[in-house]
């Protein structure tokens, strides 16, 4: 069963930033949808092993709350460390860079196969509900 990615834990006084950015035209991506930007618009990450991230679409392009306009929680190089998961996790996964893919329903999940062109860092697994606990390396984090 795929999830969707989402923030899971963050540093102590802190939270996971949470920032309004103008929606790309035409665009249809789902919630938990990894977001990059072009001409200064949130759109879809698409691609094999994109980079240039900038976090994790809080709501769905076609369900917006406020027109224009999408809630993406966004990725940072300090506290942030989410959660992904599509098949059973091992603790040997923690501590190792993975590439992420998408899966036959649209989901980014770790891509456990690749670790050549790394998009994250295992950080913990949960061995009981099959997820793990990643944060996106800086090297593709959106400046």
């Amino acid at each position: 069963m795929s999830r969707i990615p989402w923030p899971a834990r963050w540093g102590i006084y802190s939270r996971p930033s949470i920032v309004r950015h103008a929606l790309g035209a035409a665009q249809s991506f789902n919630v938990g949808d990894l977001l990059t930007t072009s001409i200064g618009t949130a759109v879809e990450a698409t691609g094999l092993d994109p980079t240039n991230l900038l976090g994790i679409a809080q709501e769905g392009a076609d369900g917006v709350i406020e027109p224009e306009f999408v809630m993406v929680y966004e990725f940072n190089t300090t506290d942030w460390i989410g959660m992904m998961g599509s098949r059973d996790p091992v603790a040997g996964d923690v501590d190792t860079d993975y590439g992420i893919v998408q899966d036959s329903d649209g989901n980014w999940t770790v891509d456990i196969t690749d670790v050549v062109n790394t998009r994250v860092t295992v950080k913990a697994v949960d061995l009981v509900q099959n997820y793990y606990f990643v944060s996106v390396l800086s090297a593709h984090i959106q400046s």
